[in-house]
């Protein structure tokens, strides 16, 4: 990837990223506050050139998504209000090293009905042409992401459902259309492989122990997330059972599913969670003291070890006594 294929957004940037963003000369800085605003400014004259910035707009758009997923609600920490956007603006189009690019927005993640998006999007175009009658141009119009992935095996969400709309508004503006659809390009590109180490009768759960964590995986701690899960035995050696699938970890939350049938896990058995592709290593942390696992890129009939797994001595480097 170039740099000029790069926008960086975030409510919490720090005056180094945005200086070396700057410096290897991204195609656009997305600013999410007046005070940020006025930093990348400062940071900018330093480096003496003017910073590309687009300005990210909280639409007040409720996308009916988790409300941890949710970001262009009225009162998210994402964004500059609606109502204060041509402001900003103005005050970046005057400003010596600041140059105004475009407009983001994001309303949250894991759509399935495309509406909140293009609701969003039809806000942040009458922005857009209000700047143009002041005579600010721009030239990126940034929708963000949002697309939702099956999970549960719900419907794929139609892909021209969400592009066409958004193409056509662009296209209205004479605009750059950029999308950021990660989740949706990666989530099913990676699986967590576990082994099951114990399984036992607590009460009235089958509770079945596996190697993996909360740490390599948070979503279901985190969010109450399903993925799709699978015993890696042949189909129909294995009576079905309803069982809790937790991990090691010290804490009740630690867990992939509950009360989920599948087939009967054994100690020794490997299961494979789906769809972790987005949010597993990147996710993943070193809590309770457990070492990062490896991954393996799979390509074709060939695979190969692309991170080595931590070791315990990995945890401590700088450590004094």
């Amino acid at each position: 990837m170039l740099p000029e294929d790069i926008v960086f957004s975030g409510v919490g940037k720090h005056r180094d990223e945005i200086r070396t963003a700057l410096e290897i000369g991204i195609r656009s800085l997305n600013v999410e506050s007046h005070a940020e605003l006025k930093v990348v400014a400062e940071e900018a004259s330093k480096v003496r050139t003017r910073a590309p910035i687009s300005i990210r707009i909280n639409p007040s758009v409720e996308p009916g998504t988790h409300p941890y997923t949710s970001t262009g609600g009225a009162g998210s920490k994402f964004g500059i209000p609606l109502d204060e956007a041509v402001a900003a603006y103005r005050y970046a189009d005057g400003h010596r090293w600041l140059e105004p690019v475009g407009i983001a927005f994001h309303v949250g993640s894991q759509l399935f009905d495309t509406a909140p998006i293009i609701e969003a999007a039809e806000k942040a175009a009458a922005v857009w042409r209000e700047l143009i009658s002041l005579g600010i141009q721009l030239r990126d119009f940034d929708a963000g992401g949002g697309l939702g992935v099956p999970y549960e095996g719900q419907p794929e969400p139609s892909l021209r459902g969400y592009v066409n709309p958004l193409t056509s508004i662009a296209g209205s503006l004479e605009a750059t259309l950029v999308l950021e659809l990660g989740r949706w390009l990666v989530a099913e590109a990676g699986v967590l492989l576990t082994e099951v180490l114990y399984t036992k009768d607590t009460g009235n759960r089958h509770v079945v122990v596996c190697d993996a964590g909360m740490n390599d995986l948070i979503r279901p701690a985190l969010y109450g997330s399903h993925h799709p899960i699978d015993l890696l035995v042949p189909a129909g050696t294995r009576e079905l059972r309803r069982v809790d699938l937790v991990g090691p970890v010290c804490e009740s939350g630690d867990f992939f599913a509950l009360d989920r049938e599948l087939s009967a896990p054994e100690a020794g058995d490997l299961i494979r969670i789906g769809f972790a592709g987005a949010y597993a290593r990147v996710m993943s942390s070193t809590y309770n003291a457990r070492p990062l696992a490896p991954e393996v890129l799979i390509e074709g009939s060939e695979w190969r070890t692309i991170r080595e797994r931590q070791t315990v001595e990995d945890l401590s480097p700088g450590e004094r006594a």
